[in-house]
């Protein structure tokens, strides 16, 4: 693995011991944290061709999903490719939220919009059994790699459309979650190279960031009396949001992430 380290650090890519690690574990199909068993080794001709091609594409600053085709989501591996956002790692915490409280409903009906891969509503379809979730993505590409992903993890719970529109069903949900795009256009070319290489389109939301949401809200008859909204948001804009929310919801919270920002909506429809 010291040849892939000192090559991603020869050139300047941040986190290069964990991309080198991903890299081997998926060529190699050894788990991550047990590399350190296989120093001794021998890697093929074919396999070494393999880690310079994902190195070299690494250098030029794509998505390391993208490249490895996979993507670890809370422990479920989803298959990913290029063209289709990539979850980060606050949405695994959202996932996980949206989880515990669906098992607070019985045999409860979900519904993820702008699914993109499909990460939130896989992971609460994996592993909530008495659930029915809802995939909705606008996206040809994440349309097609949400089927994927339903087919390799033999999810017969989960559902997958393709719309723009969140208002395509004829009856009401339990809970509602999103990732929306919600980073304000303005601050599009201080992201880094590697997630402007991403949909835009999942990643802008008008001049400040809030207009997913507020089409969101439009449409919140979506969700059940007493159902549960759950959203990721932007850190820029907790004030604004505030008085948003406060026109459709009585009871509702701004959450902060691991990191202490403020990152997710919760919210009871009365």
């Amino acid at each position: 693995m010291d040849f892939a380290i000192s090559f991603l650090e020869e050139n300047d890519i941040p986190q290069s011991k964990t991309i080198a690690s991903l890299i081997i574990s998926n060529v190699c199909s050894i788990k991550r944290n047990e590399i350190f068993l296989y120093q001794d080794k021998v890697i093929s001709s074919d396999e070494i061709k393999r880690i310079n091609k994902y190195l070299n594409a690494v250098l030029k600053r794509k998505p390391l999903s993208w490249v490895l085709k996979s993507h670890n989501f809370n422990g479920v591996e989803l298959y990913i490719e290029d063209g289709v956002f990539v979850p980060r790692p606050e949405t695994e915490e959202l996932a996980s939220m949206v989880l515990e409280k669906s098992f607070e409903i019985k045999n409860p009906i979900v519904l993820d919009f702008c699914a993109g891969s499909g990460a939130i509503g896989i992971y609460i379809a994996l592993k909530n059994k008495n659930s029915k979730v809802f995939a909705v993505d606008k996206s040809k590409k994440a349309f097609e790699v949400m089927l994927r992903n339903k087919e390799d993890l033999g999810l017969d719970n989960f559902f997958v459309f393709r719309s723009s529109r969140i208002d395509i069903f004829d009856f009401k949900f339990d809970i509602v979650v999103s990732n929306p795009p919600y980073v304000p256009r303005f601050m599009y070319y201080m992201l880094d190279e590697v997630v402007r290489k991403e949909p835009k389109s999942a990643i802008i939301s008008g001049e400040d960031g809030l207009n997913m949401v507020r089409y969101i809200l439009r449409n919140i008859d979506i969700l059940k009396n007493g159902g549960f909204l759950f959203l990721e948001v932007g850190e820029y804009y907790s004030d604004k949001l505030r008085e948003i929310l406060s026109i459709y919801f009585k009871n509702f919270e701004i959450l902060k992430d691991i990191n202490k920002k403020d990152r997710f909506v919760f919210a009871i429809k009365n």
